[in-house]
């Protein structure tokens, strides 16, 4: 059996919860499991990810948790846009190497960024728990550049199975897109990640008056 990676996001309901209490055990060596951010709020039986994804420019939790000591006693590679000194097990993107192969405009959510790595490992499959992306600022940016990664990954052979995707296809079905979208801006809205973004050699999109953290 070949390698399974499944992303977790933040649309979790009760039967993803039960899908999760299989997978938590492990017993596939196959199968890893990759989570972002605050993970333990929606996944709280969740303790050893194999990857967290952290794609900010700053450390902070929601929960009442260090986020610190959360992350280096998970035992995962923790995945962030810059070093962090007191992380164990840190390791830096390479965002330009996935800007050549994706363009920026691919890079509009965390789940964006877990996607083109797990693209990257050449997986039999890729699984999409959670990865809800209804609301009204992820209908408009995140959803196009998600469902345009899951047919680029399926035409590379590697099967993609998203839980939402039939939702998807009802409530915005103009968002199964064949090219990629243009979108307003890389998903590191803080002026230092814009920096770090024009010091890496891509482009940004400047509108001063709408940039935020997220």
């Amino acid at each position: 059996m070949g390698k399974t990676i499944v992303i977790l996001g933040f649309g979790c309901y009760s039967d993803t919860m039960s899908i999760l209490d299989a997978l938590i055990d492990k017993k596939d060596k196959n199968t890893e499991i990759w989570a972002m951010n605050s993970w333990r709020i929606v996944y709280p039986n969740l303790k050893h990810p194999d990857k967290i994804f952290h794609i900010h420019s700053w450390l902070s939790s929601k929960d009442k948790d260090d986020i610190i000591e959360v992350y280096n006693n998970s035992g995962a590679e923790i995945v962030t846009i810059k070093p962090f000194e007191k992380l164990k097990n840190n390791r830096v993107i390479d965002i330009k190497k996935y800007v050549d192969i994706w363009t920026e405009d691919f890079f509009a959510s965390t789940c964006n960024h877990c996607f083109a790595m797990a693209v990257d490992e050449k997986p039999d499959k890729i699984v999409l728990l959670g990865v809800q992306m209804l609301a009204y600022n992820e209908l408009d940016y995140q959803l196009p550049a998600m469902r345009y990664g899951i047919w680029k990954a399926r035409e590379s052979g590697i099967e993609v199975w998203a839980q939402f995707e039939e939702q998807w296809k009802r409530v915005k079905p103009e968002s199964d897109v064949r090219e990629l979208p243009k979108l307003k801006a890389p998903y590191i809205f803080t002026p230092e990640g814009l920096q770090r973004w024009r010091d890496a050699g891509l482009s940004v999109w400047e509108n001063p008056d709408e940039a935020k953290e997220i």
